[in-house]
């Protein structure tokens, strides 16, 4: 029923459903999946009628205008005058799971309650191509550019404590002893990681260069990694019910490793693809879309986990760094395909 009018970085303002977007907290999205600033989103429709419109300053949903028009006298309104309206099929739109857009995914700090939450930021450093005429734009370009901005690998350190693996299965066995359709929403144990930075290598010759710092990084990076400050895995967190995670402590030497790597990687002209603050933790499980759409179950039932908030996990010493590819395939220990790995 409802739209969001969006811009794309390179198409111009396009829409999508409501529901095809992730509303979901930032640090929960996919590393496939690129975080927008709210300042991106132009306005909401309901149907063809436009509610929320911020170059019209039209706020029909939160009532920050003072219009005294609410969504349901919208809707009513609507319904009033286009009877039997809301059985029939919206054609013009195609909401779907595909990569048609740039992997958006909105983010709102504070919630969807907040009246003044999509104010014009001054610090949009997106090249807003309001005037860009989409219909110039070929499938094969659309196709180049749509995944420009994604990234399609990330740093981590991954998770080989035997002690974590085992807490980590066994609160995924008590959630799926209740839930059996999480089953292919579990992480699996020998994918445990905890990602450092997501970047962008688009060529054979940039995953190639990227090797090569890396390798030629290792001792220093070996001298800088807090070996003797272990990552403490404790608690249970979670992002609006979808993806439950260990919470990890994250010391200062932690966040001044990884803000190194960042840089030491800018420096060699690797670009850097993170959306979001670096915020440490280990996924457990999370619930995809797929799974949800199709037992009708998206949300993780907080009883199933919440005696098990206060867990302690263990212990993982940084002492490891893999590159690794965002793909389906997987190593032959199941682990995720890595043309690099570091260990200290």
């Amino acid at each position: 029923e409802f739209l969001v009018g969006y811009i794309d970085r390179f198409l111009g303002i396009q829409e999508k459903y409501f529901t095809s977007f992730s509303w979901e907290d930032i640090a929960s999205v996919d590393y496939s999946v690129l975080a927008v600033p709210k300042h991106r989103i132009e306005y909401f429709k309901y149907k063809d009628i436009k509610v929320w419109d911020k170059p019209r300053r039209i706020d029909n949903v939160f009532g920050s205008t003072g219009s005294k028009t609410t969504i349901y006298d919208v809707i009513a309104n609507y319904e009033k005058n286009n009877p039997g309206s809301t059985k029939q099929d919206n054609g013009n739109y195609e909401d779907s799971d595909d990569d048609s857009d740039d992997g958006i995914s909105v983010t709102i700090d504070g919630g969807a309650s907040n009246s003044h939450m999509y104010n014009n930021d001054d610090d949009d450093d997106d090249d807003q191509a309001t005037g860009f005429d989409k219909e110039l734009c070929d499938d094969g370009y659309d196709k180049y550019w749509r995944n420009k901005e994604r990234p399609n690998y990330f740093l981590a350190v991954r998770i080989t404590d035997p002690d974590v693996a085992q807490t980590t299965e066994g609160i995924q066995d008590t959630i799926l002893e209740h839930e059996p359709r999480f089953e292919s929403c579990c992480m699996p144990l020998h994918c445990l990681h905890m990602t450092l930075c997501t970047i962008g290598l688009d060529t054979p010759e940039q995953v190639e260069h990227c090797v090569s710092v890396l390798n030629r990084l290792k001792p220093e990076l070996a001298s800088m990694a807090p070996k003797n400050i272990p990552i403490i895995l404790k608690g249970i967190g979670h992002f609006f019910n979808r993806a439950l995670y260990a919470k990890i402590e994250g010391a200062k030497e932690l966040y001044e490793f990884v803000d190194h790597i960042k840089l030491c990687f800018k420096n060699e002209g690797i670009e850097i693809r993170d959306n979001h603050e670096f915020v440490p933790h280990m996924t457990i499980i999370k619930v995809t879309r797929p799974v949800g759409n199709s037992t009708g179950q998206k949300y993780i039932p907080p009883w199933l986990y919440s005696h098990k908030t206060d867990v302690d996990f263990g212990q993982q010493v940084l002492d490891n760094i893999y590159l690794c590819k965002m793909t389906h395939e997987r190593r032959e220990d199941g682990f995720y395909v890595t043309p690099a790995c570091l260990t200290f």
